[in-house]
């Protein structure tokens, strides 16, 4: 247990309806008590109770208090919350005082520290808080909460209860070879092909995990004046574009932010792509090719109006390999663009044709949208996601350990598949906390805001 009791602001700076300041460790109570009008370890605990706060003997603000001793509290230590009005300054004037009383200032994610260290969590849950705050959705908020209640943890610890406990029976027939039969191979290469198969269903949900976690990149390219910032303007719902007729408008990236079927999507108006000679414009270009190279999706907008040009097909190379929905904008005005043309230049690309003038196509366009960046609503949340990459990266080296265990399983040593399988169960154990290094966890919960 920590020997220092911290304390922080643990609401938003600002004016609100009230301002909670939190206090942690061995010594809160005593601390509170010294600014409290109450006899706090008489109140019944988790519930709150109107007194002031009192500073030689100045009252500074009538307060509800709540005292919850440990380990029934978030930190598995003494805590005690403060509940008074939400004004900026008198909640500082309520922490200074808690302050000056003995606590010292909480470092950012020192709360959650303190609980996942006392074990009232594990890491993985405690890396959901910031993702249960940050959700834009509410499907996002959802998968994060569903890690939060434990059911990554619960899969992650199933899995190495199943490598512990073949781990164990390897090592027994190891040290003990009169005593204990030697596991079937058969049976053994059958277990950890099930492993395989549980950490490849994880590893694949990251992509979705990611998105829900961080948004999902859609970038919109093509020549200049072919229509990309009228999209974005129609997508947004307001002129968050400049629109003209004069080529070459949009200088920088216009990114909006929109929630599509669940999933927060950042739409990203690029700079018309083409040669140019202006400065300014080039470090437009600059910068949509840098947008176009990381996009999850690519809405490429052509002016149907006219023939492919030279600059289309410069575009169309840069679109290899990237995931694309061509748009075949102006259909209010006879096509010289046909689908052959375009399946030529871009393979496995969905062709939609629209007019932006005469908001024609649109509902084809956003059904295509939905289709390609929805993660399944109501799927997505029964699901249990990765969504951090350091969880990832874990389950990655996890399955290289157990497919490399498993090449060893028809004739090699027993010893040899045991070393596997503890660089496994070693790898899991990282998302969970129960191996991770003490660096890793500081590096983690500097993430965190004060307070929390």
């Amino acid at each position: 247990m920590n020997k220092d009791t911290i304390a922080a602001i643990a609401t938003p700076l600002g004016e609100g309806g009230i301002g909670i300041v939190r206090l942690s460790g061995n010594e809160a109570i005593n601390i509170a008590q010294r600014i409290s009008s109450l006899s706090l370890r008489e109140l019944p605990p988790r519930r709150m109770t109107l007194g002031f706060v009192v500073l030689e003997d100045t009252r500074l603000d009538r307060v509800l208090w709540v005292v919850m001793p440990g380990p029934h509290s978030f930190t598995g230590e003494d805590v005690v919350e403060i509940h008074c009005h939400g004004g900026l300054k008198v909640t500082e004037l309520v922490l200074e005082a808690v302050i000056k009383s003995g606590a010292r200032l909480a470092e950012p994610g020192e709360f959650s520290k303190r609980a996942f260290l006392n074990g009232k969590m594990d890491l993985a849950q405690a890396e959901a808080i910031v993702d249960v705050i940050r959700a834009k959705t509410a499907t996002s908020l959802r998968v994060a909460f569903r890690v939060l209640e434990g059911h990554l943890s619960e899969k992650i610890e199933g899995i190495r209860e199943t490598l512990l406990s073949t781990l164990s029976t390897i090592e027994a027939s190891i040290d003990y070879p009169e005593d204990v039969e030697e596991p079937d191979r058969d049976q053994l290469k059958d277990t950890l092909g099930s492993i395989t198969e549980d950490l490849n269903e994880l590893i694949r949900s990251y992509r979705k995990g990611k998105s829900l976690r961080e948004g999902y990149l859609v970038t919109i390219v093509g020549r200049p004046n072919v229509g990309k910032s009228s999209l974005l303007n129609h997508l947004a719902k307001e002129e968050k574009a400049i629109v003209t007729d004069i080529p070459g408008t949009t200088r920088d990236v216009v990114e909006v932010e929109i929630n599509v079927g669940g999933v927060p999507v950042v739409f990203a108006d690029t700079a018309g792509l083409r040669e140019t000679e202006d400065k300014v414009e080039s470090i437009g270009v600059g910068k949509s090719k840098a947008y176009l190279s990381k996009a999850d999706l690519v809405l490429w907008v052509l002016d149907s109006s006219e023939e492919l040009t030279v600059e289309d097909r410069k575009i169309a190379e840069m679109l290899d390999g990237k995931d694309v929905i061509v748009i075949l904008n102006k259909q209010d005005k006879p096509s010289k663009i046909s689908a052959s043309e375009i399946e030529r230049l871009v393979e496995n690309t969905t062709i939609l044709p629209l007019s932006l003038t005469e908001k024609t196509g649109l509902d084809s366009f956003m059904a295509e949208l939905e289709n390609r960046v929805s993660l399944g609503g109501a799927e997505a949340m029964g699901e249990v996601l990765i969504t951090r990459v350091r969880h990832k990266n874990a389950l990655d080296n996890a399955l290289d350990a157990i497919k490399h265990a498993i090449g060893f399983v028809p004739t090699s040593p027993l010893d040899l598949i045991a070393i596997d399988l503890r660089i496994a169960y070693s790898a899991l154990g990282e998302i969970t906390g129960h191996t991770v290094k003490e660096d890793v966890i500081d590096r983690i919960f500097s993430e965190f805001c004060i307070g929390k």
